[in-house]
């Protein structure tokens, strides 16, 4: 997760908790020493989250704390029975038309970045 930006959260860039709850902003100019008031879903329910300019909900670190969400990426590969493992596909189709002889299975990756 990357620190909290008060300027790209105005842009509108998407943010979180740092436990991973998405974070709708209501505002960023309540009055008082915390002046940015947020929704975290935390799916059943829309907690409610009052914070710092640097997104910290008090002096200790919080659950509720706001950092700033990072992109889900996905890609396909092909692994291979002699344990080779074929470049990075953008789609399944692609990464079914490329697969070689020994292939096993084509598998979906994912991860932050």
């Amino acid at each position: 997760m990357k620190p909290f930006n008060l300027e790209e959260a105005k842009k509108g860039n998407p943010v979180c908790t740092r436990c991973g709850y998405p974070v709708r902003i209501i505002c960023f100019d309540r009055k008082g020493d915390s002046p940015i008031v947020a929704l975290a879903n935390s799916g059943e329910t829309e907690d409610i989250v009052s914070c710092r300019s640097d997104g910290t909900v008090n002096l200790r670190s919080s659950k509720y704390d706001l950092v700033m969400a990072t992109e889900k990426q996905s890609r396909w590969i092909n692994i291979y029975s002699n344990d080779e493992v074929s470049e990075l596909y953008k789609t399944k189709d692609e990464a079914l038309q490329k697969r070689k002889a020994g292939v096993i299975t084509t598998v979906e990756v994912t991860w932050e970045g």
